[in-house]
């Protein structure tokens, strides 16, 4: 897209993006209808913040494994899509494992 919207809603919608902290129960299917303790057997993080950071090149290609160490396209260049929109003038490649 190549556009900075200095809103954080936005911001994070238009680039690659990573959060740390609280998670949302909505994610998750019936999470809404969960306990806290149901919750963190699903993987959900409780904390007191959630803070997002948005990152992202022209040609950034995030690429996420899942518990069988199996690759999983995360952005729209790792699918094989380029939609462009250098942000910082520099060109990285990001690999995430968790």
């Amino acid at each position: 897209m190549g556009i900075l919207f200095y809103n954080t809603l936005f911001d994070e919608n238009a680039a690659c993006h990573f959060a740390l902290g609280k998670g949302f129960p909505e994610c998750i299917e019936n999470g809404l209808t969960m306990t806290p303790e149901q919750l963190e057997q699903k993987g959900m993080n409780d904390s007191a913040t959630h803070v997002d950071f948005m990152f992202g090149t022209g040609d950034l290609c995030v690429t996420g494994f899942d518990k069988r160490e199996t690759p999983c396209p995360c952005s729209a260049t790792a699918a094989g899509q380029n939609r462009g929109g250098d942000m910082d003038g520099k060109n990285r490649k990001t690999s995430t494992r968790g």
